[in-house]
């Protein structure tokens, strides 16, 4: 969901209050984000995080709805010593700030207990969320003496002495109700669905919450409430293997063996040869790794958290060899292909997928990322032949259509044993036959289609992801156009350029490379975006004249993008291919008011990739909803 969406969404929460789902879908399309239904669908994939629901289910903003309530807290003789007070009774009205100004400041100790040494000396008794006031504020206090706090225009406000005069409201019934269906709740979401029913509650100062809870029978940690006898610990366990799980899309049972990975790794890190033991304990809780849909996910988890240090990964791969059951034998070493690929060690990487799929033979990741490698090296069949024994057969990859493309035919004017056409002096089954007999402009294709995989592997999908969020900005709200982003040819393009992945390619994989193409990889190395001005064409042809230097070049296009009048200007980098130059990237037309905020962008030498997609983009701002 877009930050502008997001922020009218919240406007139009502060104006109307609490609004369900199809109300707030039809307010912000009558403000032109799209159709209802559209909108629906997204903020239906929306988490609290990006804009709160209550526990009715309606989107609500908390900040307004907080605004003039009054929490109370009674003090301890801890907190009366350290001048800092617990968060406890005041979680429902903490997602507002402080006021810079003040002397009394918001603080959460997890982060922050740097800040101030109170928090570390205080650090077994204080909850998540602490109030920090100046030292000395509370002498003269005694233990139970009643604070408070309220919300005023938006901010937080400290209040040193209260007197109760309103009844609690029906906080107590309310927690009850709620822990008939479920086994714990946390406060704050009943106290905001209070509040939201009746705009009385919490207007005026009441006895603290957590007091009422305390001597209602019920067991309460920190803002949580359950039943007496209840296992927060073990709750607070299983919530946190559930975010991770839903964090990463995949089950509680991955996560968990995930989590072991990424401790494992982590051990290694640190030399700790105790925790093999404990990581190790009970080998079966790796065995989820065998689903080869988990595998990427996994994967690039354990990667992200670690940093990337792919010697930590390789030898965590084979611990789990040494000590996970044979289910997880093809993962591990996919896994140690993996980071070893990622790092650019291919050929370390190619022995590892090869033994993965000796382990088995249909393990899709190690079959595509071997696919991949032998594409390189220009062996459309061979590829061919490991996707097809991938579930589904690989037709739903990129490669897959790439392979089809360029899978030589068969020359029918040779035998399989005779010599190869090429003069090589091999047989033709073994030379061309199976890589077949390409010209150059074909060749470079391929060789480009090739350069962009590299923007798919590893981290750099997180770097990918980045650049297509920016280009979307100003096409149709939602995910969906971020993903055709990542496909688009101008993200690509300055990926591989301004961001440097093509030499990355060619440092990494150009001894893969057919001869030809590894020449031609060479002779790309560095080609500069700039702006030409069309001077003729017809789509396929045209002569450009390059802005900066004034100087004339004919160019193809294959996928005939070059149009317009006379005139037009674009930001393009031609590819020199034999004698003539090529467009096989991004072709981007620029509106001629834009053309010298662009070319300032595109012309430094150093110029970066995002402000490059963005200046590129700009075009699109005049269509922007």
């Amino acid at each position: 969901m877009s930050d502008e969406l997001t922020t009218s969404a919240l406007d139009l929460l502060r104006t109307h209050g609490p609004l369900d789902i199809d109300e707030l879908a039809h307010r912000l399309s009558e403000q032109g984000y799209g159709s209802e239904d559209s909108l629906v669908d997204e903020l239906d994939l929306l988490d609290d995080t990006d804009i709160p629901s209550l526990r009715d289910g309606r989107f609500v903003d908390l900040a307004s709805l907080v605004e003039g309530r009054v929490f109370t807290h009674r003090l301890s003789a801890t907190e009366i010593a350290s001048d800092l007070v617990s968060g406890d009774d005041f979680d429902a009205v903490l997602v507002v700030p402080t006021d810079p100004d003040s002397a009394v400041s918001l603080v959460f100790p997890d982060e922050e207990r740097d800040v101030d040494p109170r928090l570390a000396a205080a650090a077994q008794w204080l909850s998540d969320a602490v109030l920090m006031l100046p030292e000395g504020a509370l002498t003269g206090r005694d233990p139970g003496d009643l604070v408070g706090v309220t919300v005023s225009g938006g901010r937080l406000t400290f209040l040193p002495e209260v007197e109760v005069t309103a009844e609690l409201p029906a906080l107590r019934a309310a927690v009850t109700e709620v822990l008939e269906d479920e086994a714990v709740v946390a406060l704050e979401d009943v106290v905001w669905q209070l509040m939201a029913d009746d705009p009385a509650a919490f207007a005026q100062a009441s006895l603290p919450i957590t007091e009422l809870v305390d001597v209602s029978g019920l067991d309460r940690s920190g803002n949580l409430v359950a039943e007496a006898g209840f296992d927060f610990d073990g709750f607070a366990r299983e919530s946190s293997l559930q975010l991770y799980a839903d964090q990463l899309g995949i089950s509680v049972e991955a996560a968990a063996a995930a989590a072991l990975l990424v401790a494992l790794v982590d051990a290694l890190e640190r030399d700790d040869p105790e925790a093999e033991g404990h990581i190790f304990a009970v080998p079966e809780h790796f065995d989820v790794l065998a689903d080869q849909e988990l595998a990427h996910r996994v994967a690039r988890e354990v990667l992200d958290h670690q940093g990337f240090r792919p010697e930590a990964a390789v030898a965590a791969a084979d611990l789990l060899l040494r000590n996970g059951s044979r289910r997880v034998t093809a993962f591990a070493h996919w896994f140690a292909g993996f980071a070893l690929e990622t790092a650019g060690r291919v050929d370390d990487a190619e022995q590892r997928y090869e033994k993965a799929i000796s382990s088995d033979g249909s393990f899709g990741p190690a079959l595509i990322a071997l696919a991949g490698i032998v594409s390189d090296r220009g062996e459309a069949v061979r590829g061919l032949s490991l996707l097809a024994r991938t579930e589904g057969g690989g037709i739903d990859t990129d490669l897959y259509d790439l392979l089809v493309r360029f899978q030589p035919a068969e020359r029918t004017d040779l035998g399989r044993n005779q010599p190869c056409w090429c003069g090589s002096g091999r047989k033709y089954k073994v030379c061309h036959l199976r890589s077949g007999d390409y010209s150059l402009a074909e060749r470079a294709e391929w060789l480009y289609e090739k350069a962009i995989g590299q923007t798919r592997r590893g981290w750099r999908v997180d770097r990918l992801l980045d650049l297509a969020e920016i280009r979307a900005a100003h096409w149709e709200p939602g995910y969906t156009s971020v993903l055709s982003a990542m496909a688009d040819a101008t993200v690509l393009d300055v990926m591989m350029a301004e961001d440097g992945v093509f030499d990355e390619f060619v440092e990494h994989r150009g001894h893969l490379l057919p001869e030809e193409e590894a020449q031609l990889a060479a002779g790309w190395s560095g080609a500069r975006r700039s702006l030409f001005e069309v001077e003729s064409g017809d789509g396929a042809r045209a002569v450009l004249r390059e802005i900066r230097t004034d100087e004339r070049v004919e160019v193809r296009d294959p996928r005939e993008r070059i149009g317009g009048a006379a005139g037009t200007v674009v930001a393009a980098r031609p590819l020199v291919v034999g004698d003539e130059h090529v467009l096989l990237g991004g072709f981007e037309p620029v509106e001629p008011e834009d053309s010298a905020a662009v070319a300032a962008v595109v012309n430094r030498g150093d110029a970066d990739a995002e402000a490059v997609v963005e200046m590129l983009t700009v075009r699109f701002a005049s269509f922007d909803g």
